[in-house]
C-alpha cells in the first residue's frame, strides 16, 4: 500500500513537471532582413512598414498576433 502512495505522488510530480515545462514561451526571436523592391533592389534610407503575423492553426479564428513597424532601413 505505501508503494502504491510513492508511485502515485511521484506521478502526480513528474505529470506537474512537465505540463511546466511545455508552458514555458519564449519572449521573442532576433531576426534580419533585407528589404527588396519589387525588381530586388535593396531599399537604403528609405520608410518601410512591416507587419508580422502569428496564424492560429484553426481556419476560422485567422490570426492570433498582429504587430505593426514603421522603420526607416538603415544604410548597409
Amino acid at each position: 500500500m505505501v508503494l502504491i502512495k510513492k508511485l502515485t505522488i511521484l506521478f502526480a510530480l513528474f505529470f506537474f513537471l512537465v505540463q511546466s515545462l511545455q508552458g514555458q514561451v519564449p519572449q521573442g526571436f532576433p531576426y534580419q532582413a533585407i528589404a527588396r523592391d519589387s525588381m530586388g533592389t535593396q531599399l537604403i534610407n528609405q520608410n518601410i512598414s512591416l507587419r508580422f503575423s502569428i496564424l492560429d492553426g484553426n481556419q476560422k479564428q485567422g490570426r492570433s498576433f498582429i504587430r505593426k513597424h514603421i522603420r526607416c532601413s538603415p544604410i548597409i
